[in-house]
């Protein structure tokens, strides 16, 4: 059995012969680097499969032969077309990290851009007619990638749960990220759903992601935005293991009524991080956000006779928003995040350091981050909130 790509458009051999050359220039085309065929090759040939090329109806083959360099046997690959051989400038230890589907990636993404088809089939390679291109590839992994797309590719022809001009949510668990429909990331644990993203993503010359932390920030970015209440409830669930990970507090604007109401809905169940944001943007007095930290809630005691010592200071403390961060990882007393403050867990039992967390970040945040002059904070009262302390 092969697997067979086959499209519309003779291909320049000198794309087998050059690197380097490719006319997909543009910063965020998959096969930009004018590698992948080569690559491919190697790849192949190094997993022990055959890989035949048709041109126009003109047939060649590629082989690999050992020979000696310095000392050390190497398998130069070889293209062996209509009464000529020509020696290629690469050996199958190119790409010696890559993988099998890594291979089949690179082919069959070629042919998607030229509209061309992919397919199986038995017995002798196809040849191509004039104005055509076939590529036959018999190797184990190909077959198996071929009846497993879906874990290698998004189907340009299934609608996403939803989407936004950044990202498109499909069905189905996956521990794979993809970018224009390509899988580029593994992630360390399975997400809830298919995450494809739209908006450019640095790749590298095997075509995974540059920098694997940009997929958190744009999922921490857009998934509070989404309205589709089936996709919210899967990803604020504690048993979604890579989205109960995601840091949602940083994201920097109100999340959509369906993911409020997915957190709510959840109650214990949902993630930290999701009831922290829930939670940062409720109203003060809104009677849900008791759903979501109850005054029972470890912290909310000391917390609120905070407060209270802040307004006797004279403190003011309007339109900031307290978030009692039980679980989520603070860099010292709290943190500011915009106009909410998230108090660390070690301070949520403590009293004397919580009256000091209050003061100092409504300060801080009346002063746009910078250090708060302490006439600014009422000098009395900050030395007594200070006093309170020690």
């Amino acid at each position: 059995m092969m697997i067979v790509f086959r499209n519309d458009g003779e291909l320049d051999i000198r794309a087998l012969t050059t690197f380097g050359l490719s006319v997909k220039g543009t910063k965020g085309a998959i096969g930009r680097f004018g590698t992948g065929l080569k690559y491919a090759c190697a790849v192949i040939l190094r997993s022990g499969g055959e890989i035949a090329l048709s041109i126009g109806g003109n047939s060649y083959r590629f082989e690999a032969r050992n020979e000696e360099f310095r000392g050390e046997t190497k398998s130069f690959v070889y293209l062996i077309g209509p009464g000529d051989v020509t020696q290629l400038g690469f050996t199958t230890d190119l790409g010696r990290d890559w993988e099998p589907w890594q291979a089949f990636r690179e082919i069959y993404s070629n042919c998607k851009d030229e509209n061309g088809e992919t397919f199986h089939r038995q017995g002798a390679a196809p040849v191509s007619s004039a104005g055509q291109t076939v590529i036959a590839v018999t190797l184990k992994q190909f077959d198996a990638i071929f009846y497993s797309l879906e874990e290698y590719f998004i189907n340009p022809e299934e609608d996403p749960l939803w989407e936004n001009d950044t990202i498109a949510v499909y069905a189905g668990r996956s521990k794979h990220i993809f970018y224009q429909g390509i899988r580029v990331h593994e992630l360390k644990h399975p997400a809830a759903f298919r995450y494809n993203f739209k908006r450019y993503i640095e790749l590298t010359e095997d075509r995974t992601v540059k920098y694997p932390f940009i997929i958190d920030s744009y999922l921490v970015d857009f998934l509070p935005e989404c309205t589709e209440p089936v996709v919210c409830e899967k990803v604020v669930s504690t048993e979604s293991q890579y989205e109960r990970s995601l840091e949602f507090t940083e994201h920097k604007g109100k999340p959509s009524a369906a993911f409020a109401g997915a957190v709510v809905s959840a109650g214990c169940k949902a993630s930290m991080a999701s009831m922290q944001l829930v939670r940062m943007a409720l109203p003060e007095n809104d009677p849900n956000s008791m759903t979501v930290a109850s005054r029972a809630s470890k912290g909310a005691k000391e917390l609120s006779n905070a407060v209270a010592l802040a307004d006797n200071l004279g403190l003011d403390r309007s339109d900031i928003t307290w978030v009692l961060g039980e679980g989520l990882p603070v860099p010292g007393d709290y943190a500011i995040r915009d106009q909410n403050v998230i108090l660390a867990e070690a301070i949520l039992d403590d009293q004397p350091r919580m009256n000091l967390a209050v003061a100092e970040a409504i300060c801080s945040i009346r002063n746009k981050g910078r250090p708060f002059p302490v006439l600014f904070c009422a000098a009395e009262g900050l030395a007594k909130a200070r006093g309170e302390q020690q």
